[in-house]
């Protein structure tokens, strides 16, 4: 590479569909406007450094430290160039407080970008998918979506999608007419999301029958929830539903996706119509606050900081990975839905 390059990818917040979504139900995931960013330099060979984790070559002449890059590579031979990544954003309190919005997905879509020169969000899906699911052997690619594409969307990784991702395919429908802003509340704990669905997985292996009837209940709550958001109506049934399920599977299969803190957050927020569930896998992170309109989620947040819990607002980002080329060039090219 010749020039310098900076992309940027944003977070995301799983909001529906949790689960299901692995097994080709829908999912409602909406990028958020914390970003990733990639920096390319020019250099004789491939170096990539992530900030806090490590550097790592390529052709991989030392630890696999980065191993989503590593599965990147793999893919798609890279230019040749010093890629620095960052997702500082995804993490607070000097990154001891990790927040749980995709900071892999996001940091992938990034280099993806940057090797490709290219912010087509189709071309960035399958690229970032394949290679998340080489370095991590699973994984539905809503949270991908959501970074590739920007926006709200309506999500299934199924056989028969239109867009392929290495050993699957996905459908992705943008949606519009829900919230500009997501009302965020701190479990008190980060997840790990693989250790969640391990356990959830193992339950699905001992109890098929079980496993897939608490499946389509979330798979259907979530097809409600895409309807409700697309019409800008009350999410707090949707919301309310999604989080009695995750609770009741979590019951189901021995492991905690409902906090207590999940149903003291709900208790703080009822008063002011609205509901409080888990993102993504649940287990912890980040909750959302969701409720009849802006307006009553704008109370339930203030009530529960005034109760001492820490609220994170959550604008919306539309915008997929951008692009810069050149130093001190300011023109940026940004993925369209």
């Amino acid at each position: 590479m010749t020039t310098s390059l900076h992309t940027t990818a944003p977070g995301k917040v799983l909001l529906f569909g949790e689960y299901a979504v692995l097994d080709g139900g829908q999912a409602l995931v909406a990028a958020v406007a914390r970003r990733a960013h990639c920096t390319v330099e020019p250099a004789d060979g491939v170096e990539v450094v992530g900030t806090g984790i490590g550097a790592m070559r390529w052709p991989l002449d030392g630890p696999d430290v980065l191993p989503f890059a590593r599965a990147l590579f793999g893919l798609a031979e890279p230019p040749p160039g010093r890629y620095t990544l960052e997702s500082d954003a995804f993490s607070e309190r000097g990154g001891r407080m990790k927040l749980g919005l995709g900071s892999s997905a996001a940091t992938t879509v990034a280099l993806a970008a940057a090797i490709r020169q290219s912010t087509d969000p189709a071309t960035l899906f399958g690229l970032a998918q394949a290679a998340h699911r080489a370095a991590q052997g699973t994984g539905s690619g809503a949270d991908v979506a959501a970074v590739a594409f920007g926006g709200v969307l309506a999500y299934r990784w199924h056989a028969d999608g239109p867009l392929i991702a290495g050993d699957g395919a996905a459908t992705v429908r943008p949606i519009t007419g829900g919230r500009d802003r997501l009302a965020m509340a701190w479990s008190g704990r980060p997840a790990s999301t693989t250790a969640l669905v391990a356990r959830v997985r193992a339950f699905a292996d001992a109890d098929p029958l079980r496993y897939r009837y608490w499946m389509d209940q979330l798979a259907e709550a979530a097809e409600e929830a895409c309807l409700v958001w697309a019409s800008g109506g009350d999410l707090t049934d949707p919301a309310g539903t999604s989080l009695d399920l995750l609770a009741a599977l979590g019951e189901a299969a021995g492991v905690d996706l409902v906090l207590p803190t999940h149903w003291r957050l709900d208790a703080l927020a009822e008063p002011h119509g609205c509901r409080v569930k888990p993102t993504g896998a649940g287990g912890g992170d980040l909750a959302w606050i969701a409720g009849p309109d802006a307006e009553a989620e704008a109370q339930a947040a203030a009530a529960l900081a005034a109760a001492g819990e820490r609220i994170i607002w959550l604008p919306v980002d539309p915008v997929g990975a951008t692009l810069a080329k050149g130093a001190g060039d300011a023109t940026k090219t940004r993925a369209t839905p």
